[in-house]
């Protein structure tokens, strides 16, 4: 990378390019332009210091169990911990660094890197809680692009998608048959949630964070917006575009419930793909379909996405025919 950097950059986009154009030519251009621009911006700089932070999080659960047997991990730990102090700089790394509450935050919000989604049905590849909110703010954000949403309701997306599972590191991912089993009980476990955030969230981070992080992880699938300072729904599956404004802070709930639903999909579909699958992944794959197909915000294009059309490429009824017709046969 150091000697061949920007071909092999080069190399990765034309590999990419087939994807992404045929999603939206206007996103490659913005991510080709961004890998092969002067990488010392600042916001690169930030990039790399999150992947360093990263990696000596991710060290340090390796370090505790393997520092007595694995030969050179003094020099891995001493090789990461110099890489870091070329952003101390950085206020993000220097609150890291002094491991108080920013870093007692990071290891909280950390944990859901190891609480799993479908817990009670074997798949391939498993899916954690935090790998499947990435998932799910990635879709936001091509969905956003699609949309030709303002660069604010694009971050507001994304973030919502990034945060909106943050209250299961205290509650832990309660499936959804249990939420639908009684009348009333979805509504109790918000409120829980929200006293659990209270409690032990908003103690560790900065004060002036508290209302963005509630934005995001509140009535996280209703599309609202801030008016005179107030958070106001919208009964809309879109935001009208006098509100797609910064001012308004514009996020669409609505559409983050497709990306969410159609996250669960993919992760279902690439299990059965891997050869892997049971009567509880058929149940989630029919129950999120028939969810899609009965809403207008789904049919109608919520927001302006057909995920119809999505879920016709995905071949989800080729998909569900055959995974019934697995499960007769083992039956």
């Amino acid at each position: 990378m150091k000697e061949h950097g920007r071909e092999i950059d080069e190399w990765a986009i034309e590999q990419i390019r087939p994807m992404l154009e045929a999603s939206d030519k206007e996103v490659f251009e913005d991510f080709a332009k961004y890998f092969l621009i002067d990488g010392n911006g600042i916001e690169k700089r930030i990039l790399r210091a999150a992947h360093y932070l990263a990696t000596n999080w991710e060290f340090r659960i390796i370090y505790r169990m393997n520092q007595d047997v694995v030969v050179g991990i003094e020099d891995t730990k001493k090789e990461i911990l110099n890489q870091l102090e070329d952003y101390y700089d950085l206020a993000g790394v220097q609150k890291v660094s002094l491991k108080g509450k920013t870093r007692q935050f990071i290891d909280m919000v950390g944990q859901l890197r190891f609480q799993k989604r479908w817990a009670q049905s074997p798949r391939i590849p498993e899916t954690s809680v935090m790998g499947h909110m990435l998932v799910v703010a990635i879709f936001a954000y091509f969905c956003s692009r699609q949309i030709k949403a303002s660069d604010e309701r694009v971050v507001n997306n994304y973030l919502c998608g990034l945060f909106h599972d943050l209250p299961e590191v205290l509650t832990r991912d309660i499936i959804s048959p249990v939420k639908r089993s009684t009348e009333g009980i979805d509504g109790k476990i918000k409120k829980i949630e929200a006293i659990y955030m209270q409690e032990k969230i908003f103690p560790l981070i900065p004060a002036s964070w508290h209302e963005q992080i509630k934005y995001f992880v509140e009535d996280e699938f209703e599309t609202r917006i801030v008016k005179d300072g107030q958070r106001v729904h919208l009964d809309l599956f879109k935001i009208p575009g006098e509100y797609d404004k910064a001012e308004f802070a514009p996020l669409d709930g609505r559409l983050l419930k497709c990306c969410d639903n159609l996250a669960a999909l993919v992760e279902a579909i690439t299990s059965y793909n891997h050869g892997v699958f049971s009567k509880a992944l058929l149940s989630g794959i029919i129950n999120i379909t028939k969810n899609i197909s009965g809403r207008d915000d789904y049919a109608n294009g919520a927001a302006g996405v057909d995920f119809q059309a999505i879920m016709d490429a995905l071949h989800v009824e080729e998909i569900k025919e055959a995974a019934k017709n697995k499960m007769s046969d083992y039956s």
